[in-house]
This record gives C-alpha cells, structure tokens and sequence, in this order.
C-alpha cells in the first residue's frame, strides 16, 4: 500500500507541475480563484472525515478490545 501511496503521489505531482504553469499562463487570475476552492473543498473533506473516524473510534466500547467483535 505504500508503493501505491507513493505512486500516486508522485503522479499527481507530476501532473500538477505540468498542467499549472499552462493553467496559470493562460489566466492568473482564474487559476488563483480556482486554486483557492479546490483548498476550501479539500479542507471540508478532511474535516468530514476526520469527524467521521472521531465518532467511530468513539463508538467503541471501552472494554472490549477491537479484535474480539463479531463482524
């Protein structure tokens, strides 16, 4: 799982440096409005899921060790 984290990783930086320059060529001032939502939107979705596996890890019993229950 790691190589593939990595792999995807190095992807999308790949990516990003060939598209950005020729995304912010074309229009800066887009680019930057863009830029900025996507960073908004990532933001909410990690917030989203952090709460979501805070309220998980809160559901827990707190005697019962994780691998005894029953899937």
């Amino acid at each position: 799982l790691i190589t593939v984290d990595q792999t995807v990783i190095r992807t999308a930086g790949t990516l990003g440096m060939l598209t950005l320059p020729l995304a912010v060529d074309a229009a800066p001032a887009t680019a930057f409005a863009g830029a900025g939502v996507l960073l908004i939107a990532a933001a909410g979705v990690a917030a989203l899921a952090g709460r979501r596996v805070t309220a998980a890890a809160v559901a827990l019993p707190a005697g019962e060790p994780v691998a005894s229950r029953a899937s």
